[in-house]
């Protein structure tokens, strides 16, 4: 039983550390993102459904609490970011874009002469994917992930430049 003390030789009472030279970045929280993505899956579905030339009907019946500006700049966003992972080169980011429409959009279905969108499961896309569930899994959070990167760096670009 050998115990060794040390005395400290300064005190760290009244000592302020400073960082510099690192950039905090902020956080966006996970819901926000999955919220932005259902709004974006359900006017899809309602464009798919009723077609653009009654999608202002769109923003009276499901969204009451936004102003139609704010939810076609929200959609124009994800879809961009979007657009981002669905144009890459590496196949991961577009199976990505694959799983996160078929989760939030839905896939387009056409029998009889009707046309509509289906959103489908977890256990629905891994099949149709041929991926085992978990992958899929975490290729969405990956996705959402990369949204909410992309959305931060958007804000954080735009207040630099823009004042």
């Amino acid at each position: 039983m050998n115990e060794q003390y040390y005395e400290l030789t300064t005190s760290t009472v009244n000592h302020s550390t400073t960082l510099l030279n690192t950039q905090i970045k902020p956080v966006i929280p996970a819901a926000y993102i999955v919220e932005l993505l259902v709004m974006w899956g359900a006017y899809h579905r309602y464009i798919t459904r009723c077609g653009f030339s009654r999608r202002s009907a769109f923003f009276t019946t499901l969204n009451v609490h936004k102003s139609p500006v704010i939810i076609s700049q929200d959609v124009d966003i994800i879809d961009a970011i979007l657009l981002k992972l669905k144009n890459s080169l590496s196949t991961k980011q577009q199976q990505q874009y694959r799983i996160i429409e078929a989760y939030y959009k839905g896939v387009d279905l056409a029998v009889d002469g009707y046309d509509w969108s289906q959103k489908l499961t977890i256990r629905e896309i891994a099949a149709l994917l041929s991926l085992p569930k978990s992958t899929v899994l975490n290729r969405k959070k990956q996705a959402e992930q990369f949204i909410a990167s992309q959305i931060i760096d958007k804000v954080n670009f735009e207040s630099i430049f823009i004042k």
